[in-house]
């Protein structure tokens, strides 16, 4: 999970008050593939041992940068944690709850199993003329960057926002619905009749928000959610439940 001291200080150049934190991942992820020996080694043996360095490497991307764009140093993992505990550990400077951390696991069991999506295609593509893995990487995370895929989160936290309380919900989504807007976070391509994954994380953002205390996130999504099913017949998708969840996971490390 250690990464190159140049990699952590390049953070400190970025342009804090204006980068997107996926374009930080993006070009760290890159700048990683500079510091690899391997990284232009073809053998599948190579390959194998760059996907385990990568795998651990990004969780400590996103942990650092975080805390440099707060003006906080980043903090180093620790060989006793396991993969999410040293995640929530390198955000925050404390060791996590266990609920946090089955929490997080979960989420990430939850979408390492949705297979073949846009940022999978799209790293498959890069690979497939031979170009490095690091590239199809930085490839793949520019595609997840995008507001129709791993962006929705961004856009259904912008929808809260604005929103503000339980009590405005419905004048604001039938707002939406009579405009014929899209509201972010429900429908899918694939799942028409309702993202699988979903109600896991609804429920572990109902548990997690008994233990925060704060309720409103979750009340928002679900009156949001109630509306837009029943005069819509849409599902929400990972995406709305994936927000509510990173929320009151957030507030309790």
């Amino acid at each position: 999970m250690e990464l190159p001291k140049e990699v952590l200080e390049s953070f400190k150049t970025y342009p804090i008050n204006q980068v997107h934190p996926m374009g930080a991942l993006r070009t760290a992820v890159s700048a990683l593939g500079l510091y690899d020996e391997e990284a232009d080694v073809m053998e599948e043996a190579a390959n194998y041992r760059k996907a385990i360095r990568l795998q651990a490497k990004m969780p400590a991307i996103v942990a650092a940068f975080s805390r440099v764009r707060k003006g906080l140093e980043p903090v180093a993992p620790r060989k006793d944690l396991g993969f999410a505990a040293n995640f929530l550990y390198m955000l925050t400077g404390e060791e996590p709850e266990a609920i946090a951390v089955e929490a997080f696991n979960k989420a990430l069991v939850l979408h390492a199993d949705h297979e073949l999506n846009a940022s999978t295609f799209t790293a498959r593509v890069c690979v497939a003329t031979l170009s490095d893995v690091y590239s199809g990487v930085t490839a793949a995370i520019g595609a997840l960057k995008g507001p129709l895929h791993g962006g929705a989160n961004e856009q259904v936290m912008k929808m809260l926002t604005e929103i503000g309380s339980v009590d405005n919900v419905d004048a604001y989504i039938h707002e939406k619905l009579a405009n014929k807007e899209k509201i972010m976070g429900f429908g899918h391509r694939v799942y028409r009749k309702g993202d699988p994954r979903a109600k896991h994380l609804k429920a572990m953002s109902e548990k997690l928000t008994k233990l925060t205390g704060e309720p409103q996130y979750y009340e928002m999504s679900t009156k949001i959610e109630d509306i837009v099913t029943s005069e819509k017949a849409l599902p929400p998708n990972v995406d709305h439940q994936m927000l509510i969840f990173t929320l009151h996971l957030y507030t309790i490390v």
